[in-house]
């Protein structure tokens, strides 16, 4: 269950309040019926909390009890609690000083695998500086960034604690040249663009947290994504953004490419991002949408010689007519993972009622077939009904390869009623 509720108080102008419960009667219930909810978004992962968020114009605070039930775990280790976990931002703006002061303060507790416990304070301040033009055209702006983390971590039986208390400063310095040939129907714009990095402070241990690069954020300021550290020692990133926009400003084509240099090696990042070398890997991203029946997006990871791709991730989009089928396919090669897929959903309709879909997943690590799902659907605006004929190929706990023949009827909005499994 989920629920939202909008109320007024003296000191914020929005303030909402919501309370999501999530359980399940068996640990492997959402693989074998595959309930079809929105409020269904991960079956190995139960996520209960209650949230109140707060804001104004320019300040915002949220409080959140939080519960996690990994369903893939023994019952003595599978439970995470957080409670507290409260986020305060400010923005202080002042006419006589240019840019802006952000300031962020972060506490939350911590209890995970039993009997382990952390605790967390910690407050940023960030100066952002205007941008500014040359009379060139180009565009100059930077960031500077005082961190204060505290963290209290106990493990063990013995209750065994380690005390951490840093200050952390980091300055992002930007470089970018926007250029735009106007044309009578699209426009081309093309961006060159530098960032510098620079912080005096250590890396914490990041070696093994998950942090794979992309063209969205590699250019972010804490694109390591850690609350209580900061990427140590100094970086550029170099980039070149492409885009062909029509009139309205909606990109038709777009290339984007980005590397990171360092002046030495830094084993402490994330093996996975590769920001731990010298030279990281190339991250790209391609974005093609020039005609209405066939658009992809294309992003991928190469080494700094592009002698190989190391992550490749494909979703296009086929549309004929009444005719549509969308293809994924995505692999990762060495320190990135291992993950590699095919997958394909391929829909016709015959008339605004009636509709078939067969979908299937190609798992290539395991060389072998997931799933096929094959629907029929009538739908009108009250109601939906589905003959479902469904084959796994895997096994999970309880959960065996089988076969499924279903008959569904949805009342919209209220409820789904399914027949027994006619395969049984």
């Amino acid at each position: 269950s989920n629920s939202k509720i909008d109320f007024k108080n003296l000191f914020f102008e929005n303030t909402n309040l919501e309370i999501n419960i999530e359980q399940v009667s068996n640990d492997t219930y959402l693989k074998k019926f595959q309930p079809s909810s929105i409020l269904i978004d991960n079956t190995n992962l139960m996520h209960s909390f209650l949230k109140m968020n707060g804001n104004s114009e320019n300040t915002s605070l949220s409080v959140e009890f939080e519960v996690f039930e990994d369903l893939t775990k023994s019952n003595s280790d599978r439970y995470e609690f957080i409670y507290p976990n409260i986020n305060f931002y400010k923005i202080f703006v002042d006419e006589n000083i240019p840019g802006s002061f952000d300031l962020h303060s972060s506490f939350y507790q911590n209890q995970f695998d039993t009997n382990k416990y952390t605790k967390s304070l910690s407050t940023d301040l960030m100066y952002n500086a205007e941008t500014k033009f040359s009379k060139f055209g180009m565009a100059k702006d930077f960031q500077i960034l005082l961190k204060n983390p505290n963290t209290i971590n106990k493990t063990g039986s013995n209750n065994e604690s380690d005390t951490d208390t840093k200050l952390l400063t980091k300055l992002k310095y930007s470089l970018s040249y926007p250029l735009i040939k106007e044309g009578r129907v699209y426009d081309k714009l093309l961006k060159p663009s530098l960032s510098l990095r620079f912080s005096p402070n250590n890396t914490k241990n990041m070696t093994n947290d998950d942090r794979v690069m992309n063209i969205n954020n590699i250019n972010s300021f804490n694109r390591v994504s850690t609350g209580d550290g900061i990427e140590g020692g100094q970086s550029l990133t170099a980039g070149i953004d492409y885009k062909f926009q029509n009139k309205s400003g909606i990109d038709k084509l777009s290339l984007n490419l980005a590397q990171v240099y360092r002046d030495k090696e830094n084993p402490d990042l994330p093996k996975n991002s590769s920001l731990n070398n010298k030279y990281s890997d190339i991250i790209g991203s391609i974005k093609f949408n020039l005609f209405d029946n066939l658009n992809f997006d294309y992003d991928f990871i190469g080494d700094n010689n592009l002698n190989r791709i190391n992550y490749s991730s494909l979703n296009a989009t086929i549309k004929v007519n009444n005719f549509i089928t969308n293809f994924q396919y995505l692999e990762e090669r060495g320190d990135i993972g291992t993950k590699d897929y095919i997958k394909n959903q391929t829909k016709y309709s015959f008339d605004e009622n009636n509709s078939i879909s067969f979908s299937t997943r190609e798992n290539r690590e395991l060389d072998m077939t997931e799933f096929y799902n094959l629907v029929y659907q009538y739908e009108n605006d009250c109601l939906k009904a589905a003959i479902e004929y469904n084959k796994s190929f895997y096994s999970d706990n309880d959960l065996k390869p089988g076969e499924e023949l279903l008959f569904t009827l949805t009342i919209v909005p209220f409820s789904k009623i399914s027949s027994l499994n006619f395969g049984e």
